[in-house]
């Protein structure tokens, strides 16, 4: 039987990660996937060792490596770019028997989401052995298979497996620290072995986004937590600690270098990019992409709008009762606990607050959940009841993380918005849209009757209308002209307005409204008279693909998750509104 049961959830696991890994292709719909592809698209060398041009020698190696390996492109590391144009090469030398020359734009994304979906089948792994080698008293190790469907169909899990950026390996790389500093704590040393295998770990992260940085924080803990309670002299102690410290760092370091060395070679390009990435992400510097955290509220706008729809809400209310109420007499307990405070507390107060932020946490609350259902089954001795209680709750759990493979199983949402505007607006009718939501609607669909149809689209800028009087009268001139409007996303609306909400959001200030009025009184006033109705047009149409479960076309469950993070929603399942001129 649990042969059975095993191969069921290797099954499971490779079907959730791998279904649907083409979505949204060929378009660049996630703008942070689409740099990093650009990016691994201009690693193309036209130096190539087994040309006859050739030369062996430091300098010509040197220069090759910084040009052709040089991504001109410093948000994140080189190691996925790097890695992901090994598996294009690998895959062209398989399939063609030849290497490629100029790497696809479909080809570098399906390469970057495979080390993402790989990423998280391996988080799978690493969370069941960590709870297996350092938690079986509390959660026993014969009942561990049945947890392992709440790992694989953890809503962010599946969907940072299904996006080609960074955050489904840093989740990996945050688990493997967290596991080596369990076994520190475990056998009550600091060992060589485990500072240069954190080292490692760490500096890989820190290859791949220098903010990884903050994941050295909890061995130095562990270090400073496990050589207080040793017996030896207060000289020694110090003694080890600074030794200790300067292994793990110098392995750091090396480790940070060797997987992204343009970081030093390109060092300019390198200090350029993080001083930008690092004012944006503190809001020194103000972007259009940022505003939506304007008035927002550290700590309280992470536990409403990212871990609920993260976690699903049934986990997130398990996780913070087990957060809280788990014992503290418990030094592996109060190690998750640091773990998760060292890097959420910094992470919640910078005023970006993406939901990728929180991404390298997500897996520990997975770990208190499993804490806390171990703890709820020890109130029996019976094992088939025990055996039945669990599978309810899993089962229970996995609701939000089933349902959200739908997301990936149904066509784009966009694709499906295309299909009804051709299908139902006359050819050559003017649309008013918005801007920046990286590619505009209707998408081009060939091989239909419809691909013949033309659209006159205003692609608009409402992110510097209310500074700009040429703005204001050209949307006056669009509105009368227009006729359909089209509102392809939240990203507008949501970070400027309180357009769709009668109440101010509890997560920002509770004057928030008002300050966006003041603020932003043009788009304001657009949102207002689109909804009482004072343009002219009427909503005709809302598109959807909300996290739903449906069997033999019946619709049993649908999980509106517009609310959560504006990054949530928007990069693969925006909801499309279309209003008509009467």
């Amino acid at each position: 039987m649990k042969k059975v049961t095993l191969i069921l959830l290797i099954l499971a696991v490779f079907y959730s990660r791998f279904v649907g890994l083409t979505w949204g292709l060929p378009y660049p719909f996630h703008p942070d996937e689409r740099n990093m592809a650009n990016a691994l698209q201009s690693l193309t060398c036209t130096l190539h060792p087994l040309s006859s041009t050739f030369q062996p020698t430091l300098y010509p190696l040197l220069s090759t490596f910084k040009d052709c390996f040089n991504p001109h492109f410093f948000a994140y590391g080189q190691l996925p770019l790097y890695i992901g144009y090994i598996l294009i090469q690998l895959s062209s030398i398989f399939i063609h028997g030849s290497f490629v020359k100029e790497i696809s734009f479909t080809s570098a994304v399906l390469s970057l989401r495979l080390i993402s979906a790989i990423s998280t089948i391996a988080s799978i792994y690493v969370l069941y052995r960590l709870l297996r080698d350092y938690f079986s008293d509390i959660f026993e190790k014969n009942l561990l298979i049945y947890i392992i469907p709440f790992f694989i169909f953890a809503p962010f899990l599946i969907q940072f497996g299904h996006f080609g950026t960074t955050e489904s390996t840093l989740i990996l790389l945050y688990l493997l620290v967290n596991y080596v500093c369990l076994s520190v704590l475990k056998k009550n040393i600091v060992t060589k072995k485990s500072l240069i295998g954190t080292g490692i770990i760490i500096g890989i992260a820190v290859g791949i986004k220098i903010s990884s940085l903050s994941f050295g924080l909890l061995p130095l803990v562990t270090i400073l937590f496990v050589s207080f309670f040793n017996k030896q002299k207060i000289w020694k102690k110090l003694l080890g600690i600074v030794l200790q410290t300067f292994l793990f760092s110098l392995v750091l370091l090396t480790a940070s270098i060797i997987t992204s060395p343009q970081n030093v070679i390109s060092f300019s390009e390198f200090l350029g990019s993080i001083v930008y990435e690092s004012s944006i992400a503190r809001g020194t510097i103000a972007v259009f992409y940022t505003r939506q955290f304007l008035f927002s509220s550290p700590f309280i706008y992470q536990l409403k709008y990212i871990f609920p729809y993260a976690l699903g809400i049934g986990s997130f209310v398990l996780f913070l009762l087990s957060f809280f109420l788990l014992s503290y007499k418990d030094k592996r307990i109060n190690l998750l606990r640091f773990s998760f405070l060292l890097y959420f507390i910094p992470a919640s107060l910078i005023f970006a607050k993406w939901s990728r932020f929180m991404a390298p946490l997500l897996p520990i609350a997975l770990i208190f959940v499993t804490l806390s259902i171990g703890r709820i089954l020890k109130l029996t001795d019976k094992m088939i009841l025990k055996k039945s209680v669990l599978i309810a709750l899993i089962i229970l759990l996995s609701i939000p993380g089933i349902a959200y493979l739908s997301i990936y199983l149904n066509k784009d949402v966009r694709e499906s918005a295309s299909e009804w505007i051709y299908k139902n607006i006359p050819d050559n009718a003017r649309i008013l849209s918005e801007t920046a939501n990286v590619v505009d609607i209707p998408l081009f669909i060939s091989n239909t009757i419809f691909s013949n149809k033309r659209f006159e689209v205003a692609s608009f800028d409402f992110y510097n209308i209310d500074t700009s009087k040429e703005l204001q009268d050209a949307l006056v001139s669009n509105v009368k002209t227009a006729d359909y409007i089209f509102i392809p996303s939240k990203r507008i609306f949501a970070s400027h307005t309180c357009f769709l909400k009668t109440i101010p959001d509890f997560g920002y200030s509770i004057d928030r409204c008002k300050k966006l009025r003041a603020l932003y009184p043009v788009v304001n006033e657009y949102y207002d008279k689109i909804e009482n109705g004072e343009l002219g047009f009427k909503l005709v149409q809302t598109i959807t693909s909300y996290p739903s479960i449906t069997i033999f076309g019946k619709t049993l469950l649908e999980l509106n998750d517009e609310g959560a993070d504006e990054t949530w929603t928007v990069f693969d399942h925006p909801v499309i509104r279309i209003y008509k001129k009467i």
